[in-house]
């Protein structure tokens, strides 16, 4: 069985999308890529990122569905109304400083 390398390069073209991002969930997502142990793994379909804790933020996971048009993500954090949250963010930031 061969297992499914995640899509980090899609992920990271995501990041023309982060001027969406309030400023306030971009500045905290720039910190937590800096400061935290950011993962990516696959679940089928899903590229997922495993964004770590920090002094500020708990840690997350970030599940990207790259396939579906448009691109769709989730965020387990909880009371965030915008889907550019600091997790996402965090995460984005992440793949494109490794692609």
């Amino acid at each position: 069985m061969t297992t499914k390398s995640p899509n980090i390069a899609g992920v990271a073209a995501l990041t023309d999308g982060l001027d969406h991002a309030r400023s306030s969930d971009r500045h905290a997502g720039e910190q937590i890529a800096e400061q935290a142990e950011i993962n990516f793994s696959t679940d089928q379909d899903l590229t997922v990122a495993s964004v770590g804790s920090t002094a500020e933020s708990g840690g997350r996971t970030v599940r990207f569905a790259l396939g579906e048009h448009p691109v769709s993500w989730s965020c387990t954090c909880v009371g965030d109304d915008s889907p550019w949250c600091k997790h996402v963010v965090a995460a984005v930031l992440a793949a494109d400083r490794r692609h």
